[in-house]
């Protein structure tokens, strides 16, 4: 089991919204990161290991999942959206 951890906090402003995010260091090469953007009030969750990703926007409920793995002849990215089902 690794440290858990902050292992950063930014926050960014264009003039309309603000946007801040926290990572946390959970062990083991995981990351946790928590999103927000204000005034639209939109949060997010994004989970991130070696070679895979996992991201939850909580206002729309999708969900979007990515795997990046080093081959012989290059890098393979897989990304798949998963919508809300209704």
């Amino acid at each position: 089991m690794g440290v858990w951890g902050l292992k950063d906090f930014a926050a960014e402003h264009d003039g309309k919204t603000v946007q801040s995010a926290v990572r946390l260091n959970a062990g083991n090469n995981r990351l946790i990161k928590l999103k927000h953007k204000h005034p639209s009030n939109g949060l997010g969750l994004e989970l991130q290991a070696k070679q895979w990703g996992a991201t939850y926007d909580l206002a729309t409920k999708d969900v979007s999942l990515d795997l990046t793995r080093k081959t012989g002849w290059g890098l393979l990215k897989v990304s798949q959206r998963l919508p809300r089902h209704q």
